[in-house]
């Protein structure tokens, strides 16, 4: 799944996301599922496309709202609102990664061979045993 396929799920209308999941909206406003609601306090801004609940603080967008009202993880919640509303999406394929070198401390030995503080400076802390390291 790509990031234009994932921007088409979050750009479904928030309260037609929120009926397919049972919520009955009225008015920008629902009963909250996540805590005991007798008034409606879950809000829905069409404008931004999120939700709101003013009682428990359970926010977000579309893909929220499906995670948290299914108990399913990203990707699960994803697949359904994509079924849900028609949306195709690609199969998600992880890159294949080329195995890596070991580690090759030799090809870095030249860094430790010669101090990374000039010479005049290290003369300079010998003859003056007390001087501040900071000088360095």
């Amino acid at each position: 799944m790509d990031k234009f396929e994932l921007q088409k799920l979050r750009d479904l209308p928030i309260e037609g996301v929120a009926e397919r999941l049972g919520l009955r909206v009225e008015r920008h406003k629902s009963l909250c599922p996540f805590h005991d609601d007798q008034h409606p306090s879950l809000t829905f801004s069409v404008s931004r496309n999120t939700f709101r609940c003013w009682a428990c603080g359970a926010h977000g967008g579309t893909i929220d709202l499906a995670e948290k009202m299914l108990g399913s993880p990203f990707l699960e919640a994803c697949k359904w609102l994509a079924n849900e509303h028609n949306v195709i999406l690609t199969e998600y394929k992880p890159k294949e990664t080329k195995p890596q070198k070991p580690f090759d401390s030799s090809r870095y030995s030249r860094y430790f061979e010669h101090p990374l503080v000039p010479p005049h400076l290290v003369a300079r802390q010998a003859r003056h045993p007390l001087a501040p390291d900071t000088l360095l």
